[in-house]
């Protein structure tokens, strides 16, 4: 039986805890709370172009229990806009916060401050009114006098006969009674002694400060929710008269300065959404730089795919046939250089090379002149184009007259050669239907380019007009970049490739270029070189190898022979062995200078394409080379 009791008991007690404990959580939420509205002071200013400035100052005071909000609302349906909104405490400006209105509906729900210690407002629109609520930190007793500045757009009447301000300058919504109001208007000009003043709720009286300013003053306290409307008639034409109600905007103008004003709002308004939008941009912005680099090297790659130049096994003394630089060049690897057709072009007879040497302030000038032989056109296309850019109709150029005239594409010229390779079956052209074969929408290239520039530039200019942020500008740049290389890659196509044909001769052709680079590198002792300078000059120029070839053949134990293309300008004692035939030590010099003079005379035709060799066994001779060229030169 005492058992039995016992566990009654303890059942009992149970509920009692269960029952209590819900109304112990909502204490808070039903904490009884006492303040007063001590007073209200409203300043009106009227402006000339008749929008108000209102400041209201309302005080407190704090009698029993906790507080940590307020708020006010102000009625839209008759007038324009309100803006320029701001809260203030003991001159303390508070930090516009979109927060502030959920930490407001929290707190009447559960009683709960979860803002902690701030000095935060927030406004939003609700039911055809503006709310301002404000957030304070916890306040027990004393006193806060709060501060409430906006702007009022529209908030007067005009007629014909005679304008008027009509306010409710104290708002009646409110459950406490206001101990002290007063409500200064002023005039942007003198007429007070023109005025017409009614009031209609609280009881007032009003005085004239000075001839522009008012101010009317509650006899008494203000009951709750009791308010205070005053109309104010003074003389139409004083102040301007702006459209009484929003108007649409007028012209695209107008309207793109609305919307962007609209757009900087909400995003300052929502900076949950926006962190959400943020990253799914950034994730857009990443997919374009990368996934858009890939696709574009894929596409680029696959458009220019051709049967592949093998590595040397061996290297070649000779030439395996006669090619000029220029289509060799291409054909290894798909660069266009002419800079060593023009040596070839000497060395072949059609032309010359004299170096001039003149007086100047700092020494000695050289200058060098290019004269074209009486001779008819060379055999490929590319080199009579090439000819005709060197002397403009001319028979005798100079250099240093000339070089800039020559800062050109030199595209004439890449067109012949295109043609001389494919006259030859060692190049075809990749026409448009080979594009559109390359990959998925590769045939679309340039409509993706146009649709993306124009896309990148609209986010960029969105993204900057409504300073929504650093992820914003790095999307819009993507898609903007994306969509410029899209267009580029579709205007400037591979025009050409190597065929079957080609790439067998390229990997010939790369023996010899081996041979190039090892004699260049000084990695061969050089004996039959030195009787094949004329013809190893023009390729090794073409490939990026011309300088450190002339140096390897001038420091030799026996220098190579100077061109015979070449007429140098030579006092007695640059000649190193009297009696002998010129050899490059004689003319390295002028030599040196020519072909630095002439690089940089021709950048457009300069371009060597990758130089860089490696054989894929050890260094040897090929069998296809003649069986002197291993003897010593004697």
């Amino acid at each position: 039986m005492l058992r039995k009791s016992r566990l009654l008991a303890v059942i009992i007690l149970f509920l009692i805890v269960f029952s209590v404990l819900p109304s112990y959580q909502h204490t808070r939420a039903a904490e009884t709370q006492v303040a007063s509205f001590d007073s209200l002071h409203v300043d009106i200013n009227i402006l000339s172009n008749s929008d108000m400035e209102v400041i209201e100052t309302q005080k407190y005071s704090f009698l029993e229990g906790t507080f940590y909000y307020g708020y006010r609302w102000i009625p839209l349906d008759e007038i324009e806009s309100i803006d320029e909104i701001q809260v203030y405490e003991d001159g303390r400006p508070y930090i516009r916060n979109p927060a502030v209105k959920r930490w407001i509906d929290n707190y009447k729900q559960t009683g709960e401050a979860v803002a902690g210690d701030y000095y935060a407002y927030y406004t939003w629109i609700e039911d055809d009114k503006l709310w301002i609520g404000w957030w304070y930190p916890e306040t027990k007793g004393g006193s806060r006098v709060f501060e409430i500045s906006y702007v009022v757009h529209g908030g007067l009447w005009f007629h014909d006969d005679g304008d008027q301000l009509y306010w409710t300058a104290i708002f009646g919504d409110r459950g406490k009674t206001i101990g002290k109001a007063t409500i200064t208007v002023r005039f942007p000009e003198p007429m007070v002694d023109q005025l017409t003043i009614y009031c209609q709720g609280a009881e007032t009286q009003s005085s004239i400060i000075d001839d522009r300013t008012i101010e009317f003053t509650t006899t008494g306290q203000v009951p709750a929710n009791t308010a205070l409307d005053i109309r104010i008639v003074f003389p139409h034409g004083i102040i301007a008269a702006p459209p009484v109600f929003p108007q649409e905007p007028q012209g695209i103008g107008e309207w793109i300065v609305q919307t962007v004003g609209e757009a900087r709002l909400w995003i300052e308004d929502n900076p949950a959404t926006m962190a959400v939008i943020n990253w799914c941009l950034f994730g857009i912005g990443a997919a374009f730089l990368f996934g858009g680099a890939f696709w574009l090297f894929t596409v680029q790659r696959q458009r220019a795919t051709q049967p592949i130049v093998y590595p040397p096994s061996s290297y070649r003394t000779t030439p395996p046939d006669d090619l000029p630089p220029a289509l060799v060049g291409k054909l290894i690897n798909s660069a266009y250089g002419f800079l060593g057709d023009i040596f070839y072009l000497a060395q072949q007879g059609f032309l010359t090379i004299r170096e001039q040497v003149e007086p100047s302030w700092y020494g000695r000038k050289r200058d060098f002149v290019l004269e074209r032989r009486d001779k008819k056109d060379p055999p490929y296309r590319y080199q009579v184009e090439l000819m005709d850019t060197l002397f403009h109709g001319e028979s005798r150029i100079r250099l240093s007259e000339n070089r800039y005239s020559w800062r050109s594409t030199a595209e004439r010229s890449r067109e012949q050669l295109d043609a001389d390779g494919i006259r030859l079956g060692l190049l075809e052209r990749i026409d448009r239907e080979a594009i559109r074969t390359t990959g998925w929408g590769a045939s679309s290239l340039g409509r993706i380019g146009l649709a993306c520039s124009i896309l990148g530039i609209i986010t960029l200019g969105i993204s900057a007009t409504t300073q929504a942020g650093g992820v914003a500008l790095f999307t819009g740049g993507m898609i903007l970049a994306f969509g410029v290389a899209s267009l580029h890659l579709n205007m400037v196509p591979a025009r050409v490739k190597r065929t079957g044909k080609g790439a067998l001769v390229a990997t010939q052709w790369q023996s010899y270029r081996y041979y190039l680079w090892l004699a260049a590198e000084e990695k061969l002792v050089l004996t039959r070189a030195t009787r094949n300078l004329n013809t190893d000059l023009p390729y090794a120029i073409r490939f990026g190898l011309g300088q450190k070839l002339v140096k390897a053949l001038t420091v030799m134990g026996r220098p190579a022979p100077a061109p015979h293309w070449y007429y140098p300008h030579l006092m007695p004692e640059d000649i190193k062995y009297p009696g002998r035939e010129l050899s490059l030590l004689d003319i390295r010099g002028g030599f040196y200078t020519l072909l630095t003079a002439i690089r940089r005379a021709l950048p457009a035709m300069a371009e060597v394409g990758p130089a860089t060799m490696v054989a894929s066994v050890p260094i040897e001779p090929d069998d296809a080379t003649d069986d002197h060229d291993s003897q010593d030169d004697e």
